[in-house]
């Protein structure tokens, strides 16, 4: 027996005896929320859920949900097709008629949950279907999107999800100056940085974070070809990072989620084995649990750099395969007070030193010691966050970089907290300096 072999021996998920007892330790630990991937009706994952896992004499011992398997179940995504949108109508559907209306169906604000996963890789309007499934259904629906993640929102605006939420905080791709091994040194702060500008777009948009904890990633198991990047498992890095998704957890949900109880093949799982016993579980009630909400997002104020056009990456690179729209390409942001003292150098395309991109911005491109972002996106504007303690003395914001190529200038109009206090024109690669003081 070992870390990759269940306390419980090999098993079959359909077996009663298994199940009562996954359905006990999620109880005993403080588990109250079963997310349950779902591929289809009459799949496998149906089949043990609906005619053993719900019918189990504990499932009063806990809620449940489904994960709804988007990027197997729709093809490619694209929920303005016709063919797509009715698939996930009928899912639903059957969904609701099937599960929705056991007394243990998880439900928040009164409605039954479906998270979405992989919600971040859905296009056409998102919105727009969301609402024909509930119309078609008959009922409203508590959605969580799958968006949460590495990247940045290059287009802020609504968002058609009633919660958002990561499945999981890894990332197989990392920016290109963060090796394999700093990646597994540095993962923790990584999952900070990005929940607290998910928490700010959160606040934005008053959707909820629901953030999660994992104790690790190795998926060499089932994808050795691949070679992706390994995140050692250790319960200290799932207290670690218990005690980060605690404190940027939403207090309107109280509500946290692990990944994974059982997802052997990618090594997320917290099941107890012969050799870490339930050393994984226990950190949910002494850690998790308690872990009280304490970011404030009132404590950061928005910046946001608003340019007169961007360039389309097709118009650059005709054969490439990226859509971008391109304004500038910035190395560096540092912000000035009135006494032409730097009270922040942020050094961006490295996001542990870089301010708290909320939108516009693309991820982080290197070469040999160098790091950049372009900014732009489809709203034309880039925005970040920064410390209200740093806000309240900034006098001058400094950004060094340069446009995008096939524009002589482009104009930006900046903003400080809302109001506007600079315009300049960007055009060669220099540092240009702006005002943070309103008239």
């Amino acid at each position: 027996m070992s870390d990759s072999t269940p306390l419980l021996g090999t098993y079959s998920s359909d077996e009663s005896a298994v199940i009562s007892q996954h359905i006990q330790w999620l109880a005993l630990y403080g588990i109250n929320w079963l997310s349950a991937s779902w591929w289809g009706k009459d799949s496998y994952s149906d089949t043990i859920l609906r005619d053993h896992i719900i019918s189990s004499r504990f499932i009063d011992s806990i809620s449940f949900s489904i994960l709804y398997e988007t990027k197997s179940l729709l093809d490619g995504g694209n929920l303005d097709s016709d063919e797509n949108r009715q698939k996930l109508i009928n899912d639903v559907r059957y969904l609701s008629e099937t599960y929705f209306d056991h007394e243990q169906y998880l439900l928040l604000d009164g409605r039954p949950v479906l998270f979405l996963y992989g919600a971040g890789t859905l296009s056409g309007d998102v919105a727009a279907a969301l609402e024909a499934v509930e119309d078609a259904v008959g009922i409203e629906i508590f959605f969580i999107g799958d968006i949460v993640g590495w990247q940045t929102p290059v287009e802020s605006g609504d968002i058609p999800y009633d919660a958002i939420s990561p499945y999981t905080m890894y990332t197989s791709n990392p920016p290109g100056n963060l090796a394999p091994k700093k990646m597994d040194r540095w993962f923790s702060e990584y999952v900070e940085e990005y929940y607290r500008r998910w928490s700010l777009i959160a606040s934005e948009t008053d959707v909820p974070l629901i953030p999660l904890s994992m104790p690790g990633f190795d998926d060499r198991s089932v994808r050795p070809e691949v070679e992706n990047p390994v995140i050692e498992r250790s319960v200290g890095r799932f207290e670690e990072l218990s005690s980060i998704a605690g404190e940027y957890s939403d207090s309107s949900l109280d509500a946290v989620m692990v990944t994974s109880f059982n997802e052997w093949p990618e090594a997320t799982q917290i099941e107890p084995t012969d050799g870490y016993l339930d050393d994984y579980l226990k950190v949910v009630p002494e850690t998790l649990a308690v872990t009280q909400p304490s970011f404030d997002p009132k404590q950061f104020v928005p910046i946001t750099i608003k340019f007169s056009s961007t360039v389309s990456e097709s118009e650059i690179v005709p054969d490439g395969k990226n859509d971008r729209e391109l304004a500038f390409r910035c190395f560096r942001l540092q912000l000035i007070d009135e006494d032409e003292l730097s009270l922040a150098p942020f050094d961006v395309g490295k996001v542990r030193y870089e301010p708290a991109f909320v939108e516009g911005v693309y991820y982080p491109e290197w070469r040999n010691s160098t790091t950049w972002r372009w900014f732009g996106g489809p709203m034309s504007q880039t925005r970040f966050y920064i410390p209200k303690a740093i806000a309240d003395v900034a006098a001058e914001l400094v950004l060094s970089g340069k446009i995008a190529p096939g524009r002589d200038n482009i104009d930006a109009i900046i903003e400080f907290n809302g109001k506007q206090t600079d315009r300049l024109t960007l055009n060669d690669y220099r540092s240009y300096s702006c005002s943070l003081e309103s008239d």
